[in-house]
């Protein structure tokens, strides 16, 4: 099983991959390993979140939206990728192309998650990641760029990608509230394709 998670900035994805990694083998995955190699790479070593979105975006411009994905899979395939013995969980996903890439596999599913705004500013703030905003001004206009607000068709739009989902999880309460929301999907993922985590 391939699990996509699609959502805005500070909503709960990375909180659902360690979750899927530590409680049922997942082996976790982010879009954005890929543009963190790019940038360094380039010798970027302290991007911020506004020019990680830039270099994903030229990355997409050049090499098609969906290269992201693309360029996982491939190092994802370099370490053995094997779905008949392995789980895999995919977050940071920003492109309608790559939802669809993702798609293409069998048992492939997008979760996507919603949260409410200012509580994803204070999620942000708490987990301080040193390319994360630090004011709520231009947390804003990340966010609505993240969105997809006035974003080129191979930028960045999660709103669109939130279109494609196939199951929904809304994270506006505490972890362990989320995390029951989390078992009660994968029981349903579970029985849909009949397999053991």
């Amino acid at each position: 099983m391939i699990i996509g998670l699609v959502g805005p900035i500070a909503s709960g994805k990375g909180t659902v991959v360690e979750y899927l990694v530590k409680k049922y083998s997942f082996i976790g995955f982010s879009l954005s390993l890929i543009v963190h190699q790019e940038a360094k790479k380039r010798g970027i070593l302290s991007p911020d979140r506004e020019t990680l979105q830039n270099l994903g975006n030229e990355l997409r411009r050049h090499f098609g939206e969906s290269v992201l994905m693309k360029r996982l899979i491939e190092k994802i395939r370099k370490d053995d990728f094997d779905l008949s013995k392995n789980h895999y969980v995919i977050e940071g996903i920003r492109n309608q192309d790559e939802v669809m890439v993702l798609k293409s596999f069998p048992q492939s599913i997008v979760v996507g998650i919603r949260a409410k705004r200012e509580l994803r500013f204070q999620r942000l703030i708490n987990r301080n990641k040193p390319w994360d905003p630090k004011t709520y001004r231009k947390f804003l206009k990340i966010d609505r760029r993240d969105l997809g607000i006035g974003e080129p068709f191979f930028g960045q739009n999660v709103k669109r990608c939130l279109l494609l989902a196939d199951f929904f999880l809304t994270n506006n309460q505490n972890k362990d509230r989320f995390f029951e929301k989390v078992d009660k999907l994968m029981a349903n993922l579970i029985k849909k394709f009949s397999c053991r985590t």
